[in-house]
């Protein structure tokens, strides 16, 4: 046999599945990825309630919240987001031998690994689709997969077959989605209120509150925790979005809840913070506005009041007792 006949005869045994070890020394090749730019979500037109989340225990979001942690795009989502949108996960129980995703299938689900022991395969793009080789990785009792569903319409890149029983936690794309957008369009809402009831920014036209939302930084107390001390750095403003705040200026206690505000002289001047501010609640979801951020998006907010004469007089009468603000206390 020459060397042409050889090479003619190994491709046909190759395509008819022949076990080769030559074969599988080969390097593999991933099929090229298809990608499919799917449905517009507009959470303006939403007007449907999210279904209830599924009962979990603290064990589970905790254990939901660890394996996820190394998935990139998910750790960009600030916290109460991500929590509400791992409660929307439900539990599934698979068998040995049961497909959990097929690699050239289009992709809407995201999973997570609870227990049970799981392997992903990669097959060429003329290799027999019902048949495995070798597996590239294994997932045992930890891990998730199928993340990009979340993001895009795509077929899947490897097929993932369970080994053991074993259980894992899945979430479809456009539940993921609604959450999470219709959670951050709402909050934009509810930020530009907050906005609103601030008397120092009634200058603030509202596309510049506009900006300022996405200014916006989440912060999460648990009880007992301070928040803000007297005399530490003015840096920024606290809006209370869930739970209690203590506040505590020399002799007088304050109880604030949601949707009340504090520290909002820190946007204005730089003197040291004059009351101290502790959670109250077992947890306190505060919605902190930096100072610097809102130098940076609009320029220096006595600027900006001086936009109305009366309004900037009122400031700092509020501050001072006085017709102006003084200039040495000014950011």
């Amino acid at each position: 046999m020459n060397c042409a006949a050889f090479w003619k005869g190994f491709g046909r045994h190759i395509k008819r599945g022949r076990d080769f070890n030559m074969a599988r020394a080969l390097p593999r090749q991933r099929p090229r990825r298809e990608t499919v730019y799917g449905e517009i979500y507009d959470p303006a037109e939403d007007r449907e309630e999210l279904p209830k989340p599924p009962a979990k225990t603290q064990e589970q979001m905790d254990m939901l919240m660890n394996r996820i942690r190394t998935t990139a795009f998910l750790k960009e989502i600030d916290e109460p987001r991500l929590k509400a949108a791992l409660s929307h996960m439900t539990r599934r129980e698979v068998k040995p031998g049961e497909i959990i995703m097929r690699q050239g299938d289009l992709g809407d689900h995201f999973y997570v690994v609870e227990k049970g022991e799981f392997q992903t395969y990669v097959r060429a793009e003329d290799d027999d689709p019902i048949c495995f080789g070798d597996p590239d990785k294994t997932y045992k009792d930890d891990g998730c997969f199928g993340e990009l569903a979340l993001l895009y319409m795509e077929t899947r890149e490897f097929t993932v077959k369970a080994v053991t029983a074993g259980v894992i936690w899945q979430i479809a794309r456009r539940l993921y989605t609604r959450v999470v957008v219709k959670m951050a369009y709402l909050r934009r809402q509810r930020y530009m209120k907050y906005l609103d009831s601030v008397f120092m920014l009634s200058t603030v036209e509202p596309y510049e509150k506009v900006r300022l939302c996405d200014a916006f930084e989440p912060r999460v107390f648990k009880k007992g925790e301070t928040i803000m001390k007297e005399g530490g750095p003015a840096d920024g403003m606290y809006f209370v979005e869930e739970g209690e705040v203590e506040l505590k200026r020399k002799d007088k206690t304050q109880v604030l809840d949601k949707g009340t505000y504090f520290g909002e002289h820190a946007l204005l001047v730089k003197t040291p913070r004059e009351e101290t501010a502790v959670a109250k609640s077992d947890e306190v979801i505060c919605a902190f506005l930096e100072a610097e951020a809102l130098d940076r998006l609009l320029g220096k907010l006595n600027d900006l009041l001086k936009r109305d004469k009366a309004i900037c007089k009122r400031v700092a009468q509020q501050l001072f007792k006085s017709d102006t603000i003084p200039a040495d206390k000014l950011r």
